[in-house]
């Protein structure tokens, strides 16, 4: 089932992923240089992003996890939620497997295509950057996207595991907004109201991802693989609670 699954993962909705996101990166590497100096200078006072390499990074890395979290649980929803919503999961779960086998054959293969288009998307994104003369270190930028990598991938598996205690998709898919909510609120709070942070630096540091990766970029060289490598350790172990709670869960 897995040698299956792997040869029907890749689909037409990704090409057209890839091509967005591939588009994201050269508009934004060669678009967001010609902008007016008035939206230069708000990234620059309210963002903390001192030039325009550094915003287009951060710009890119808040597309890149937009698109491939949501193409992820979009795939990710056919494992439980719209079998037994179409109410052929009794039929699926006849094959000759254990249900864990079954959730594994099937959520390996959307994580590998989940890996495939955020690279894609970010070595077009590089590329961009070098073709429009915009000079950004290349560890960091390796660093700070394999740790938002992890992070993607890591919400994506807790989705998963959330959503086994669901029934349809409209309620699966409010769930997905949860994570990618708690994700980008500290940003969007910061972009309106950065008073709120400044009684504390640390927590502004530590909370609003992804641009704490582009305000660090020796972190992100030194330590973006370590807390990627993290993300990935947590995600394997949310996928292992995932097929024990399958395995214990009484399908209707």
């Amino acid at each position: 089932m897995l040698r299956a699954e792997l040869a029907r993962a890749f689909a037409w909705r990704h090409v057209v992923v890839i091509v967005c996101m591939a588009l994201m990166g050269v508009v934004l590497a060669v678009w967001l240089p010609t902008l007016p100096e008035s939206v230069f200078r708000f990234f620059q006072r309210v963002f903390l992003l001192p030039a325009w390499p550094e915003i287009a990074v951060a710009n890119d890395m808040a597309g890149l996890f937009f698109f491939v979290y949501w193409i992820g649980v979009f795939d990710m929803l056919n494992i439980y939620v719209q079998p037994l919503e179409e109410r052929r999961l009794d039929l699926v779960l006849s094959k000759p497997l254990t249900r864990g086998e079954y959730l594994w054959a099937k959520l390996v293969p959307i994580l590998l295509v989940v890996v495939a288009l955020f690279v894609i998307g970010a070595l077009a994104h590089w590329l961009a950057l070098q073709a429009a003369s915009l000079a950004y270190p290349l560890a960091a930028l390796a660093g700070a996207n394999f740790a938002l990598l992890g992070w993607t991938i890591l919400l994506i598996c807790l989705v998963n595991l959330i959503v086994l205690w669901t029934s349809d998709t409209y309620t699966a898919l409010l769930i997905a907004f949860v994570p990618m909510l708690v994700t980008i609120l500290p940003g969007t709070i910061y972009m309106y109201r950065p008073d709120i942070f400044e009684a504390s630096s640390h927590v502004r540091d530590l909370v609003v991802f992804p641009l704490n990766l582009v305000w660090y970029p020796d972190f992100s060289a030194s330590w973006g693989f370590a807390l990627g490598g993290l993300f990935l350790a947590l995600a394997a172990g949310l996928v292992v609670a995932a097929g024990w709670m399958f395995e214990m869960k009484d399908v209707p």
